[in-house]
C-alpha cells in the first residue's frame, strides 16, 4: 500500500511538472511564431560535409544550429536534442555568454526541474514513439506530419527518435515562418571514419553503438540510414515540403 501511495504522489508530481514545462515552453516559444516569415534560413548540422561549406555561403543567412555545429559557424538559433552527449556544457555555455537563443529538449519538464536554466534557453518537451514502418511507429508519423503540416502545433512539443533536424530544426524553421529553409551538413549517416566534422573518439563510438542498436530494431542490419530518413520521407509527403532544399 506505501508504494502504491508512493507511486501515485511521484505520478501526480510528474504530472505537474510536465505541465509546467509545457506551459513554459509555449509561453516563450510563441515569441519566434512566423517571426521570419517569408525569410529564409539555414540550417547547419554535424555531418562531416560541414568542413565543405564555404563560410560565404552563410552570409546573409539566418543561421540555426545544430547540436555541436556552432563549433564551426556562428548560429543566430541553436537547438539541441543530443543531451546525452559531452559538448552540452559547452554548447549551452557558449549559448548564454552570446546571448543566442538555444532550444533545447527535455524529457517533459525533467532539464527545468534538474537544472538551472539560463534566460536565453526554452526547453522543449519531448515525446518519444516507437520508430519503425508497421503499427508501432503510427504515433511517431502522426506527431511529425501534423507538425509538418501545421507547424504551430509545435507548441504541443517535439519528437526525439532518430535525427535532431527532422525532428525539431527544421519544425522550429517552419514554425517560425521562414519560406525557403536549407540544409548543411546533413549527411544522413555516419561513415566508418567520420561520424562529424569534429572528431570525438568516445562520441563516435557512442553514435557507431546507437545506430547499430537502431539498426537491429527496424530491419537495418547494415547501418541507421533508413530510419534516420524516415523523418525525411514523412516531410515529402507534408504541404511544406517544397520549403526544404539540401
Amino acid at each position: 500500500i506505501q508504494r502504491k501511495a508512493i507511486g501515485k504522489v511521484r505520478g501526480l508530481k510528474n504530472r505537474i511538472v510536465s505541465r509546467q514545462a509545457l506551459y513554459s515552453f509555449r509561453k516563450k516559444t510563441r515569441a519566434y511564431r512566423d517571426k521570419h516569415a517569408g525569410e529564409s534560413c539555414i540550417i547547419t548540422a554535424c555531418g562531416p560535409s560541414l568542413d565543405n561549406l564555404p563560410d560565404d555561403v552563410l552570409e546573409g543567412f539566418t543561421i540555426i544550429g545544430v547540436n555541436a555545429s556552432f563549433r564551426k559557424i556562428k548560429p543566430t538559433y541553436v537547438t539541441i536534442i543530443d543531451t546525452a552527449l559531452s559538448w552540452l556544457d559547452e554548447a549551452r555555455e557558449y549559448a548564454h555568454l552570446n546571448q543566442i537563443p538555444l532550444f533545447i529538449s527535455w524529457n517533459w519538464g525533467g532539464f527545468e526541474s534538474q537544472t538551472k536554466v539560463y534566460s536565453n534557453e526554452i526547453t522543449m518537451p519531448t515525446q518519444r514513439f516507437p520508430v519503425d514502418y508497421g503499427k508501432n511507429g503510427y504515433p511517431y508519423r502522426e506527431w511529425l506530419y501534423r507538425v509538418y503540416n501545421n507547424p504551430h502545433h509545435l507548441e504541443d512539443g517535439v519528437t526525439c527518435n532518430a535525427s535532431v533536424v527532422s525532428e525539431s530544426a527544421i519544425p522550429l524553421a517552419l514554425y517560425m515562418g521562414f519560406q525557403r529553409i536549407y540544409l548543411a551538413g546533413v549527411d544522413g549517416k555516419a561513415s566508418k571514419n567520420r561520424v562529424h566534422f569534429y572528431k570525438d573518439n568516445k562520441e563516435d563510438m557512442a553514435v557507431h553503438k546507437m545506430n547499430h542498436e537502431i539498426a537491429k530494431q527496424h530491419d537495418s542490419q547494415s547501418d541507421a540510414f533508413q530510419v534516420r530518413m524516415f523523418a525525411f520521407d514523412i516531410l515529402a509527403a507534408s504541404v511544406n515540403r517544397d520549403r526544404i532544399f539540401n
